[in-house]
């Protein structure tokens, strides 16, 4: 399980992004978003358009609102070594944000291969949109723990299962004559820190906890339930938690 310090960071965080972001987690403004049909149900016909779709996807079930983003492809690097494309690692740049010199417009910028793994294409670009809402000076911790509250940010926009399903899978990759398999992760929290901070979001939502187990990683759905077990223990957290996510009563005109 996670460590004592870790654990009241993510309350602490909980508890910044709950006012950040205002209080719609408790009141059924946000939700568990899952790969399935329900929450990205285009037919998709090309990767340039299934990076379109699921983007606008991303963008309706994040609650930022009705925002324009420009998308652009960028195609994986040809190693100058091998003289081609290695296969495997081309993912290793993934997206970036970059100034559009025409629209003067922020413009996220991806490998042209992560369409092809739509569970990744979806937590990366979540990801870079709770970036832009991330102020460093605001975070518990400041500045050091700011990517570590990205990844909090992106799970309470409702990307917790695709942050914990990518956050540490092994890939095949083939370089010229050498073959084998590696570990890449993504994101600034472990794994279980994940879990963890998804079990707090779900705990919030008074649901999702059935959804979750069925669409983590089978590899993930006990240490998902420790958590959830080990959550039951700091009930007075979660409390402050949704006390800080229940709106203040307005006085009536006869108060």
């Amino acid at each position: 399980m996670i460590e004592d310090g870790t654990r009241a960071w993510l309350f602490d965080t909980y508890a910044w992004a709950l006012r950040r972001f205002a209080p719609g987690v408790l009141e059924g403004e946000r939700e568990l978003v899952l790969p399935t049909d329900a929450f990205f149900p285009d037919r998709i016909e090309s990767h340039d358009h299934a990076a379109e779709q699921m983007l606008q996807r991303i963008i309706q079930h994040s609650g930022i609102g009705d925002v324009t983003i420009d998308l652009f492809a960028q195609e994986p690097e040809v190693d100058p070594a091998m003289g081609h494309e290695r296969s495997g690692t081309s993912l290793e740049f993934l997206a970036e944000w970059v100034a559009d010199q025409e629209t003067e417009r922020l413009a996220l910028v991806y490998n042209s291969d992560l369409p092809r793994r739509p569970e990744l294409f979806i937590a990366v670009t979540a990801w870079h949109i709770a970036e832009v809402m991330v102020e460093a000076d605001e975070i518990p911790g400041g500045e050091d723990y700011w990517a570590h509250a990205v990844d909090v940010a992106t799970v309470f926009m409702g990307f917790g299962i695709f942050m914990a399903n990518v956050s540490n899978r092994f890939e095949r990759i083939s370089d010229g004559d050498l073959e084998g398999w590696q570990r890449s992760g993504f994101g600034s929290l472990s794994q279980i820190e994940v879990l963890y901070t998804l079990a707090i979001f779900v705990r919030l939502l008074g649901s999702g906890e059935k959804s979750a187990l069925t669409h983590l990683d089978p590899k993930l759905r006990g240490s998902f339930e420790r958590c959830l077990a080990d959550l039951a223990s700091f009930g007075d957290e979660m409390a402050r938690l949704r006390s800080v996510g229940t709106p203040t009563p307005v006085p009536s005109a006869d108060d």
